[in-house]
């Protein structure tokens, strides 16, 4: 992947790199990855191609992807935008707004229970927005740092199991979304 240039790819990247040092994405489904593996399971705008030479992803493919999340901007909202600082009218003040899908395949002690699922989720995006734990960051707590996205707003934007007419696509995946506001100086 190309190095990250510009106020876009740069927050993209910075929003990639908190994510993969929260605690709670490290950690996701009783994993134990290192910062590294973590970025590595959070991907920009899409998940790469299908290995073969296909538009679609076996199912085989897919759950191999799991635990996962992309980065992308949304298709609502304005995006980004650039505006002059009010104290320097030549300093630009860039902010913005990404989304963050996250998706897994529901745990085979949930399937037949989905609340439970649901908690375990709603659970996992709690820790990974505040986890109130210096120690053991999440998204605020690592915001504004040098090297990690400046976040002005998250929101909790959507959650939601496959439907049971898509389980033989994509299996038993849930997802949920984020909606995080962003802002850059320069």
């Amino acid at each position: 992947m190309d190095s990250a240039v510009g106020d876009i790819a740069t927050a993209k990247e910075l929003l990639r790199t908190s994510l993969a040092n929260c605690t709670a994405f490290r950690t996701w489904d009783g994993n134990d990855w290192t910062v590294d593996q973590a970025k590595a399971r959070i991907y920009l705008d899409s998940l790469p191609p299908p290995a073969r030479d296909s538009q679609d992803y076996t199912l085989a493919e897919l759950e191999a992807y799991h635990p996962f999340a992309i980065v992308a901007e949304p298709d609502f909202d304005q995006q980004v935008r650039w505006m002059a600082s009010a104290s320097n009218f030549d300093a630009f003040v860039c902010s913005g707004v990404l989304l963050v899908m996250f998706f897994r395949t529901v745990p085979d002690d949930v399937l037949d229970d989905l609340p439970s699922a649901q908690r375990e989720m709603d659970n996992f995006i709690g820790q990974l927005v505040r986890s109130n734990d210096r120690n053991s960051p999440g998204l605020l707590e690592l915001s504004g740092q040098a090297g990690y996205l400046r976040i002005y707003e998250i929101a909790s934007t959507y959650s939601s199991f496959t439907h049971p007419d898509e389980r033989p696509a994509i299996g038993d995946e849930q997802r949920h979304g984020l909606v995080v506001r962003w802002g850059l100086t320069q």
